[in-house]
């Protein structure tokens, strides 16, 4: 069955190379970004994930839809089932439908990034120096980045597309081998060398109002009883694993 899921789209992706003046105008870029959306105290937006193959990428055959929430270096995303916490003093991920509540330590280049997570594994990919094609294109109300990679990859493309007004994104298009899509125990009956899928990710409903803070905190969701954690409100019932040692 396929699935699309944040985490899978953000994973797929491994850089390969490039000439430098390309990489330099793309991370300042980026940087821009992630700036951009650090100003606000507040900022929520929508999400909506949609996919179709690379030969009609018009035919949307599957989407899944959420939000998040933004307070400076912690961050809150809900999509399907699965909701995805940065707390500042741990990273949370809630699975619904299994009724686990996965915990680690916070990564530093993610909580950095003040939850543009797509930000914090590139600035991962990138710094191990592989090669890889850059463009940045200025448009009249947005700044289109480009990235392209080698055909062995699992991504062979993505697409950023940037208000030029406000900063934030408003699309990320990406190719990726379509058995990425997939349930891991499937992907193997699914010929990925031939087969591509176009990936888009709609940004909306951007908003700088004030929110409830709530979801933004970890014991929302957990409190330490003795040495272990324990889930609490509407969580007491799910199961909780450990993903850092020293927890």
């Amino acid at each position: 069955m396929k699935k699309i899921t944040l985490f899978l789209l953000l994973m797929s992706a491994v850089l390969t190379g490039i000439a430098q003046p390309a990489k330099s105008s793309f991370l300042e870029s980026l940087r821009q970004m992630q700036d951009a959306y650090r100003q606000p105290e507040y900022l929520s937006f929508d999400i909506l994930y949609r996919y179709a193959p690379a030969d009609q990428p018009d035919q949307f055959e599957d989407s899944i839809s959420g939000n998040a929430r933004i307070n400076r270096n912690r961050f809150w995303y809900s999509l399907d089932n699965t909701e995805s916490v940065n707390s500042g003093d741990l990273e949370i991920m809630v699975f619904r439908e299994d009724k686990i509540v996965y915990l680690r330590k916070p990564v530093a280049r993610e909580t950095q990034a003040g939850g543009l997570q797509w930000i914090a594994l590139l600035d991962s990919a990138l710094s191990a120096n592989m090669h890889t094609g850059f463009q940045v294109n200025e448009q009249p109300d947005c700044l289109q980045l480009v990235m392209e990679f080698a055909p062995d990859q699992s991504c062979r493309r993505i697409e950023y597309l940037v208000d030029r007004k406000t900063g934030w994104l408003r699309k990320m298009i990406s190719i990726v081998k379509a058995d990425q899509l997939y349930d891991p125990s499937v992907r193997s009956a699914i010929d990925s060398d031939q087969t591509y899928a176009v990936v888009e990710t709609i940004f909306s409903n951007y908003s700088t109002v004030v929110f409830d803070t709530q979801v933004l905190d970890s014991q929302h969701y957990v409190r330490k009883s003795g040495d272990r954690y324990v889930c609490v409100g509407e969580y007491e019932q799910y199961s909780v694993f450990l993903g850092s040692a020293g927890l």
